[in-house]
């Protein structure tokens, strides 16, 4: 959340009074037009749906920067990488790792699928089967992806290693 100290009750009471908070100086400029664009003053200057989908899209697939080393021994069909101090060993199908965010049960990072050419994101779950109660969040976590797995869903789970 970009706003430290502010949760969404008190962003949205600014919002219905008509204000808006200022944008952090460390907001990306893509995500700070974003923000502007869909604070517009008039309800008319904003986007609308299919257009704020559109934008989300491109702030999205726009490259950042991570710090990658790769391993360089060979490991068949999967390989190691580091991504922002979190170790992946994955298929090497899946390459170019950029971290995107930190999830409830760890990071999230995206990546390339080389098979299909599309972007895919990739959650790490952490200390998946430390214990019991670790055993079943993760079942929980993904017994959900699994769910999601519908022809209409954004979201699907391609492969669980």
């Amino acid at each position: 959340m970009p706003y430290t100290g502010h949760n969404d009750s008190i962003i949205r009471a600014f919002v219905l009074a008509g204000e808006r908070l200022v944008i952090p100086d460390t907001t990306p400029s893509n995500f700070r037009a974003l923000i502007e664009k869909c604070w517009a003053r008039n309800p008319y200057d904003r986007p609308n749906s299919f257009d704020l989908i559109r934008m989300i899209e491109e702030c999205v697939h726009i490259p950042t920067k991570a710090i990658i080393t790769s391993n360089t021994s060979n490991q068949g069909e999967w390989y190691t990488v580091d991504c922002n101090e979190f170790t992946y060993t994955l298929p090497v199908r899946y390459q170019n790792l950029v971290l995107i965010g930190h999830g409830t049960y760890g990071p999230v990072v995206r990546a390339i699928d080389n098979t299909t050419g599309k972007y895919v994101a990739i959650k790490q779950l952490l200390r998946s089967f430390q214990s019991r109660r670790h055993a079943k969040q993760t079942y929980e976590e993904l017994k959900l992806m699994i769910h999601l797995n519908h022809p209409n869903a954004q979201v699907c789970t391609l492969d669980c290693f």
